[in-house]
């Protein structure tokens, strides 16, 4: 059995720039819209439903404060033009999606604790995909 190792994660945004500065959450990747069937009762108790066609996923991932990737992600906020991302986990549970349409859909939530000042980041993948990857023995 593997273990999770954060070291063998990595969050590629732009053409190449590897983010770099993980807390130790790193980033989850979660579905904007998590049905894959809406269902609509009507008044005399029909049912029907239709398929949710919504690829749109949410990165979310902390960042140290002094990580320079903050500087990358605030320049591709304000440009507000789309970017492609990639996410590859080569630890447990290994995985790898993204997408070729992404925004910086969040202003980063920025703390100032006594120690490791943190940046909590969000990216809205327009057109994600992803598939687990084989496990390795």
């Amino acid at each position: 059995m593997s273990n999770y190792d954060p070291k063998k994660v990595s969050l590629t945004v732009g053409a190449n720039h590897t983010v770099t500065g993980f807390m130790d959450k790193m980033f989850t990747v979660e579905p904007v819209t998590k049905e894959s069937m809406k269902f609509f009762v009507g008044v005399q108790g029909d049912v029907t439903g239709s398929v949710v066609h919504d690829d749109r996923h949410v990165i979310k991932f902390t960042l140290k404060a002094e990580s320079p990737s903050n500087i990358y992600l605030d320049l591709l906020q304000k440009t507000k033009q789309s970017f492609p991302v990639a996410v590859k986990n080569e630890s447990a549970g290994k995985y790898v999606g993204g997408g070729l349409e992404a925004y910086i859909s969040e202003k980063p939530t920025i703390d100032f604790p006594n120690e490791d000042p943190k940046r909590e980041r969000a990216i809205l993948v327009t057109n994600f995909g992803g598939t687990p990857l084989p496990e390795k023995d």
